[in-house]
């Protein structure tokens, strides 16, 4: 990998990952694309098709730590595709020890803050399909986040008006187990949000 790949690389993970990272691109042979930010996805992978190899994307707009670990949680599925073809479950067991194998190097290198280094260790050994449904995991990652007007939903009073990224304006409502149950202004519809989700106050009018 060249030099100027390095230097960007480093704009999105921490500084002590860089070297392990480009060492398993060059191993297990990946693209890696960083792509504009996504609502419905963080990251992704394609395993290879008509000659292309693998693909990992990971959206540009996470902060270092979170990037590294949706990096490492495709990774994981690279791992798996290699040694398993698509025999298995997308998050299951074999899936969970990748994600952990590979998760260790960072880990023992300290290479997180020491409160997400403490979580991360419990969360590897048996992490979610998703990083964006744990709480506790979104809020520790929050504290890394560049100063910005979004709030977390679950610090929003019932009743009060915010919108998501998208734009789009909502009334929360209760909390439903674990998510909050909001009304769309405009269309009516109901949806169920998760708690931290980044929102903005805002009024009726």
């Amino acid at each position: 990998m060249s030099d100027r790949n390095k230097i960007i690389l480093s704009k999105y993970i921490p500084e002590g990952s860089v070297d392990i990272i480009i060492q398993w691109i060059e191993e297990y042979r990946f693209l890696l694309k960083i792509t504009k930010s996504r609502q419905s996805k963080l990251g992704d992978y394609t395993h290879p098709y008509k000659g292309k190899p693998h693909k990992i994307t990971v959206n540009h707009n996470l902060n270092k730590y979170f990037f590294l670990i949706i990096l490492v949680h495709e990774i994981a599925h690279l791992t798996c595709y290699r040694k398993y073809s698509k025999n298995i479950l997308p998050h299951g067991q074999e899936w969970k020890s990748e994600f952990n194998f590979h998760m260790k190097y960072f880990l023992e290198m300290n290479i997180f803050p020491e409160e997400l280094n403490n979580y991360m260790k419990l969360y590897s050994v048996s992490p979610s399909a998703a990083s964006c449904t744990d709480v506790r995991l979104l809020k520790i990652l929050k504290k890394y986040d560049d100063p910005s007007d979004y709030i977390h939903l679950e610090e929003l009073n019932e009743n009060q008006i915010f919108s998501l990224r998208d734009s789009r304006r909502y009334i929360k409502g209760k909390k439903l187990r674990k998510r909050f149950l909001c009304t769309e202004i405009g269309t009516g519809k109901k949806f169920l949000i998760s708690p931290v989700a980044d929102v903005i106050r805002e009024s009726l009018f």
